[in-house]
């Protein structure tokens, strides 16, 4: 198979980015979102720096500033993985969930229902009863 015309990106978006709990503990595979901006980086080795994390807390329901899912369970000021856009992830349900509904985030960061695919994060492809886990490809 040829190589010609291919297109590289310059840029590839961050699917995997690092969180740290701000406020609150977050739970793995369950809903988060912005809680500040972002942690300073470090371009040198500047002590004050905290790495340049994303501040997360647990998604509440309908949370406009929902960013992921979190990949395990953090406690305040510990970070954790945050999937983003385009994974599919185990998302603990929050009420039962059918194949091919449309997800977004309920109370206390755990997966609904959406009404359709505008207010919606994700879509489901599995079936989950409640507080089990529904496998979610993510649309954030």
């Amino acid at each position: 198979m040829s190589s010609a015309n291919l297109a590289t990106p310059y840029y590839e978006p961050g699917s995997r980015i690092t969180g740290r709990a701000t406020g609150a503990a977050v739970i793995g595979k369950r809903f988060v979102s912005l809680a500040g901006k972002k942690d300073p980086g470090s371009r040198e080795l500047d002590p004050a720096a905290t790495g340049g994390n994303m501040r997360i807390k647990p998604a509440i329901a309908d949370d406009p500033l929902t960013v992921g899912i979190a990949e395990t369970d953090a406690a305040d000021g510990k970070t954790t993985t945050v999937f983003t856009d385009g994974f599919v992830v185990p998302i603990t349900a929050g009420v039962a969930i059918a194949y091919g509904n449309y997800i977004k985030p309920g109370a206390n960061g755990k997966a609904v229902v959406a009404a359709d695919r505008a207010t919606s994060w994700g879509v489901s492809l599995s079936d989950a009863s409640i507080d089990q886990d529904a496998i979610v490809l993510l649309r954030l």
